[in-house]
């Protein structure tokens, strides 16, 4: 993967668990490549949050090296609450602080960090 000196805008697919879809969102990611390290931001915007439950997936803009990493990031619902989760080899799946479904109804989740490509 050659570096990039530019931020590159995606539209990522956005899965979540429990069998349920989200009704309205927005999302958005934003990365860039140095070397092999991928630096990225991910806004999902929920407007409805429909019957999306468990945790949402979102799949990364460039392939892990080993499936193996963490998440981190804010969501924002009439107060702030903290997301965690994990970096698989192509997706990242993410839920509440406390192992809870982070989304709902308005709810802005802002997620960045750093990972090595494939």
């Amino acid at each position: 993967i050659a570096a990039s000196a530019v931020w590159n805008v995606q539209t990522p697919v956005v899965i979540t668990g429990g069998g349920g879809v989200l009704a309205d969102y927005i999302v958005q990611t934003r990365y860039t490549v140095l070397g092999k390290l991928v630096a990225y931001r991910i806004v999902l915007n929920i407007i409805i949050n429909g019957f999306a439950a468990d945790y949402i997936t979102i799949f990364l803009p460039v392939p892990n090296i080993d499936g193996y990493g963490e998440v981190a990031g804010t969501g924002y619902n009439i107060g702030a609450f903290g997301i965690t989760g994990s970096i698989g080899t192509t997706l990242m799946t993410i839920y509440k602080y406390d192992g809870t479904y982070p989304g709902g109804d308005n709810t802005n989740i802002v997620l960045e960090g750093v990972y090595e490509s494939a």
